[in-house]
């Protein structure tokens, strides 16, 4: 989305415990956007197919996070465009040059496949001081001493300067006598006019010499400018050479031709176009300017495996696609930034588009404006990666704090996940009774604890029996301490436990633990009971779990279990999301019609 006029967020009241407190938080990256989004090999057409939806803003540098310089690649090149008043200046029609940086206008020397600050005495390759010409004339003959001027327009004895239609003829003019003189000449534009800028020079000394001998073929006014810590200058990097200079402008975009994929010296590729704003003399804000479906398909191939089912990945991409409209605009956390999503796993890790294949791009146009809704509203779209074998509701994760919010969350048997065969499916933890005070000492608030913990007791279980949502630690000095809600647990107990789903006690004893077993053919689950050998030290206490996450809403590994467990028929990523989230319906955004 645009850039526009966006209000902050409201807080959630101060909570009465550090456990609440820290559940903004946690529904920050639980509620605004989910993470998804992986790999495979990129195919050229894709980012024609996925141009629809509105345009949104991906925050790549800012705040304390700026770029000196970037590099962009592209096959077809790069148009130059700033906005305006009038809506888009472009500046050069196609771009032959395949590969550009957008640099700052200090002294930079090129490595590593972009720019970084030269040192005083060292050589520039860009930026530096530059001969900024406003109007020149021909000497004839080239003779310092021949009076017979042809005049070129606009005249030396004007102030008007160059235009868009005439700007690159001059330089075509000048330009063999400035490469006989160790420079180039290129276009720029400074505060609204154009000029003509000669070379990139270390001192101004050295750019004064450099006109003092181009005065030998022509006359001009001229001013030399210091390194610009407010410019923008495009190079072109094969050649070190710029290609056009900016100052005065609020914003840079720069746009590949056709709409075409782009590669950046960040080691990614992305859809869409860069937009660059000079918001400190440190560098840049850089923003990722693309089509909602583009990003619903970049996020998709950066968080699951491209070569799922299609119907998994249709299911994975609805989910994107509904937490990404939701978070538009004044509903971005990032609003006040400038732009609606970053990078980092709070709004869904986004590594662009390298990732995205056929697959990714089928599933992501086959559901093209299609999102989650409850009661007419979308959903916040909660996910996680492997859940064991069940989820848990926003009321029994959260407690009162949330018992009115997100009905479509309801815990559910979801025994068809194999969770036991992947990363953190199962995981044991030992704490010393030391280590356990000390962790809750720390992390709650008014804590009544003042010693080592002696006993701990799992008080209540979810529905299914599966979460932890109440539990009790008592110190050796007989005080109590109860948390409750599975999320709230899960996150003060964080290092210890990767999910509420676990069992208890001390090492060396006994526990039970619930099993699920589901049945595809009738699709049923069935539940047992199995004892658990807790192995460690003596005194300490051993916590065995499954899974991780919050087991809020939907698990991407449990869809593609669903659907490889005989939900593979056409759209059944509709009835897959149903089995996730309660009472919701599947929709186009365009007219909302159910699916």
């Amino acid at each position: 989305m645009s850039k526009q006029n966006r209000q902050p967020n409201k807080k959630l009241p101060r909570a009465r415990e550090l456990a609440i407190r820290i559940v903004a938080g946690i529904l920050c990256f639980l509620m605004v956007f989910s993470v998804l989004v992986v790999a495979i090999s990129a195919y050229e057409n894709s980012a024609t197919d996925l141009r629809l939806g509105e345009e949104v803003d991906v925050g790549l540098f800012y705040a304390d996070s700026l770029a000196e310089s970037f590099t962009a690649s592209t096959e077809k090149g790069f148009r130059l465009e700033i906005p305006s008043g009038d809506g888009i200046l472009t500046f050069n029609e196609a771009s032959e040059i395949k590969s550009v940086s957008v640099v700052s206008g200090a002294n930079l020397l090129k490595e590593g496949g972009t720019y970084i600050s030269a040192g005083e005495n060292t050589d520039v390759h860009v930026g530096g001081y530059r001969v900024m010409v406003s109007s020149y004339s021909t000497k004839v003959g080239g003779s310092s001493d021949n009076d017979n001027i042809i005049l070129f327009r606009p005249m030396a004895t004007t102030t008007i300067a160059f235009d868009k239609e005439n700007i690159q003829g001059y330089i075509k003019r000048i330009a063999a006598t400035v490469e006989k003189l160790g420079s180039h000449a290129f276009p720029a534009y400074i505060d609204g006019k154009y000029y003509i800028s000669l070379g990139a020079f270390e001192s101004k000394e050295d750019a004064e010499a450099f006109v003092e001998s181009f005065g030998k073929s022509y006359v001009c006014d001229y001013t030399v400018t210091e390194p610009d810590k407010s410019a923008y200058s495009v190079i072109d990097y094969q050649t070190n050479n710029v290609i056009f200079h900016f100052s005065g402008i609020e914003s840079l975009m720069v746009t590949p031709v056709g709409n075409a994929k782009f590669s950046a010296s960040n080691g990614k590729d992305y859809y869409g176009r860069l937009l660059f704003e000079r918001t400190s003399e440190d560098g840049f804000e850089i923003i990722n300017t693309l089509c909602m479906e583009e990003y619903v398909a970049s996020r998709l191939s950066s968080e699951v495996d491209t070569s799922w089912n299609v119907e998994a990945l249709k299911a994975v991409a609805t989910v994107i696609r509904t937490n990404a409209y939701a978070a538009l605009g004044d509903k971005s956390v990032h609003s006040e930034e400038g732009f609606d999503f970053c990078t980092d796993a709070h709004c869904g890790e986004y590594h662009g588009c390298g990732s995205v294949n056929e697959n990714a791009a089928v599933a992501v146009n086959s559901t093209q404006n299609t999102v989650i809704k409850s009661d007419g509203e979308l959903i916040n779209a909660v996910f996680g990666v492997n859940y064991p074998g069940a989820t848990v509701s926003l009321s029994e994760a959260y407690g009162d704090l949330l018992s009115s919010d997100g009905k479509y969350l309801e815990g559910r048997l979801t025994a068809w996940e194999n969770y036991e065969k992947r990363y953190s499916g199962r995981w044991q933890t030992e704490v010393t009774p030391s280590e356990l005070y000390e962790i809750l000492s720390q992390r709650v608030a008014d804590c009544k604890l003042e010693g080592n913990i002696s006993e701990i007791n799992i008080t209540k279980r979810s529905e299914n029996g599966i979460y932890t949502t109440e539990i009790e630690f008592i110190d050796i000095f007989e005080n109590k301490l109860t948390l409750r809600g599975s999320e709230i647990i899960r996150n003060l107990l964080a290092g210890v436990v990767k999910s509420s789903s676990f069992e208890v006690g001390k090492a060396g004893s006994e526990v039970k633990e619930t099993q699920l077993k589901y049945n595809a053919e009738n699709k049923e689950t069935a539940s047992s009971e199995q004892t658990v050998k807790l192995d460690g030290a003596h005194g300490n206490f051993v916590f065995v779990g499954r899974g991780s996450g919050s087991g809020l809403g939907m698990s991407l590994n449990g869809v593609n279990d669903i659907v490889n467990n005989g939900y593979s028929y056409e759209d059944a990523y509709i009835d897959v999301i149903k089995l996730y989230y309660s009472g919701v319906t599947v929709e186009k955004l365009e007219g909302s019609d159910e699916i």
